[in-house]
């Protein structure tokens, strides 16, 4: 192969990469007309130490999203216990992710679902409270 075919090869892979992950100029970004469902756990459930905590929730838009965070949270004291992230291109997520419950206190747990609509911080949450005990 010779450097100019290398050298162009090079730049068209950078700019489909860089590409990849833009939004159309014209979309206006309607965060409320993300929906996020949130099918486990239920709110209020109760888990026991050792548990595994399955967070299963579908995100839809009705143009590409770019990801997801998933975060559980002890709203005692503001600690995350669990945080994970999703990167997708689709105008629909389904979320499967687990977490195994190790706390050794009774715990009040905040479930965070964010989607993540674009690069420009344009973001939507869907929250739950679900306990821990030992």
């Amino acid at each position: 192969m010779n450097w100019n075919r290398t050298i162009s090869l090079t730049i068209t892979t950078i700019m489909m990469l860089l590409s990849a992950c833009q939004k159309k100029a014209d979309t206006e970004v309607k965060p409320d007309d993300v929906t996020i469902s949130i099918a486990s756990p239920a709110s209020k459930q109760i888990f026991h130490k050792g548990d595994t905590v399955k967070v299963n929730a579908d995100v839809a838009y009705t143009e590409q999203l770019h990801g997801y965070i998933v975060t559980i949270t002890n709203t005692a004291n503001g600690v995350v216990v669990f945080e994970t992230e999703g990167h997708s291109h689709s105008d629909h997520m389904a979320i499967n992710e687990t977490w195994v419950d190790t706390l050794n206190t009774s715990t009040e747990l905040e479930l965070t679902v964010t989607a993540v609509i674009d690069h420009d911080e344009n973001l939507k949450n869907a929250k739950l409270i679900f306990n821990c005990q030992p």
